[in-house]
């Protein structure tokens, strides 16, 4: 189609207004923004949505706290056809290449830094424990160079979402108490989503 056509955009979003009514579902377009950052195209497909939300990233953003640089994807609402607008908010993806694991803060300001260190802190304590299972909280402190509160910080943050527990490992004569990831598939989505509830 021509996307700056408004024929050939009503010819589609009549068909997607039929999909809609056929099936009892929605639909989601994503869609690039022009270089005034508004919706590419004709404004029938903009006029049809229900809602409309944007999104920007500022990448390799260093944050106060944290150790590494990350991509802090910004997401404005400008249009809602049902409730009131929502606020903008930031999404920031800690991905652990290593472990193949990520985790999104959703903040509402990129300087909610406190925030994102924390899950920083618990997520690379996570990926550790992934290679390390059954590991102490002290040995877990000397290995990553962490204190015994930011440890202890990372595994309540971790409990919480029920992603380790506490072990006791039976090593030399006296048993030690320690973490382990908890051994069954992990639902990373279902963590993600109630953090972003949270």
């Amino acid at each position: 189609m021509n996307e700056n056509s408004t024929e050939d955009a009503g010819q589609i979003t009549a068909w997607l207004k039929e999909l809609i009514q056929e099936f009892k579902t929605s639909i989601t377009i994503i869609h690039h923004t022009n270089k005034g950052g508004t919706m590419r195209g004709s404004v029938d497909l903009y006029d049809w949505a229900d809602s409309s939300i944007s999104f920007s990233a500022e990448r390799k953003k260093k944050i106060k706290g944290c150790e590494n640089t990350y991509d802090v994807v910004r997401l404005d609402q400008d249009k809602n056809r049902f409730r009131g607008r929502m606020d903008s908010f930031y999404v920031v993806p800690q991905i652990e290449d290593e472990t193949g694991t990520a985790f999104f803060s959703v903040v509402k300001a990129p300087e909610d830094q406190d925030q994102l260190a924390a899950v920083e802190n618990a997520s690379r304590i996570w990926s550790y424990l992934q290679l390390k299972p059954g590991i102490s909280t002290a040995r877990i402190q000397k290995d990553l160079n962490r204190g015994e509160d930011k440890v202890l910080e990372a595994m309540t943050f971790l409990t919480d979402r029920g992603m380790v527990e506490k072990v006791l490992n039976v090593r030399g004569r006296e048993p030690e108490p320690g973490w382990r990831v908890i051994p069954t598939k992990t639902d990373l989505i279902r963590a993600i989503f109630r953090a972003m509830r949270e």
